[in-house]
């Protein structure tokens, strides 16, 4: 009778010891496959043609964009509003898209295409920065161009909705993820980045 106990106390145990060890192996399966990796995206003006641009807004483009360096981005006026980036349209440089974020609804403007500002390659080392990161919980950020606040001799360089009251670079390259530091109540902590946009 002992033996039959000692012989059952032991198999139970390896059963308990071997479901440990699937559910082990299971949870980092899961959690693998819910990997987060950065993608990167660059916007694209999806302008349709449902009327024709000479009723478009007229927009002022008068340098290029100081919050991304792509060469067909500029920063523009309208009414006395400021919109950067503008991007122009591939088929059609006289129209320009400047997005709030490339999710939502664009503006589409009309521009002289002659007095587009030609474009300066010295930019191209000053920032080097995607204009719009989302960030893993999906919050939104774009970057602030012009004098801002500094946080821990900082320059705060995106504002975002909601959770994050900013972000500050530099980027951190950590092989196929994306970090940047959080502001958030008064603390600065990393956070993953989901998608950056050029």
């Amino acid at each position: 009778m002992k033996n039959f106990l000692k012989s059952r106390t032991i198999q139970a145990a390896f059963i308990g010891l071997l479901g440990l060890l699937l559910v082990t192996f299971f949870s980092y399966i899961i959690s693998s496959g819910e990997e987060i990796k950065t993608s990167t995206y660059f916007f694209a003006s999806d302008y349709k043609n449902t009327k024709n641009s000479t009723e478009l807004p007229k927009a002022e483009c008068w340098t290029n964009s100081l919050s991304t360096q792509r060469p067909d981005a500029y920063r523009c006026i309208v009414n006395n509003e400021i919109h950067d980036p503008c991007f122009s349209d591939p088929i059609n440089y006289s129209i320009i898209s400047c997005p709030d974020d490339p999710y939502g609804d664009n503006h589409f403007f009309q521009v002289d295409v002659e007095k587009l500002p030609v474009y300066d390659s010295s930019l191209e080392e000053s920032n080097n920065s995607p204009w719009f990161i989302r960030l893993e919980d999906n919050t939104k950020c774009g970057f602030m161009t012009g004098a801002t606040a500094l946080i821990a001799g900082m320059r705060i360089d995106y504002g975002c909705e909601k959770k994050y009251k900013a972000l500050l670079l530099p980027i951190i390259n950590d092989g196929e993820l994306l970090k940047i530091s959080c502001y958030k109540d008064s603390k600065i902590s990393d956070c993953i980045i989901k998608e950056v946009w050029y």
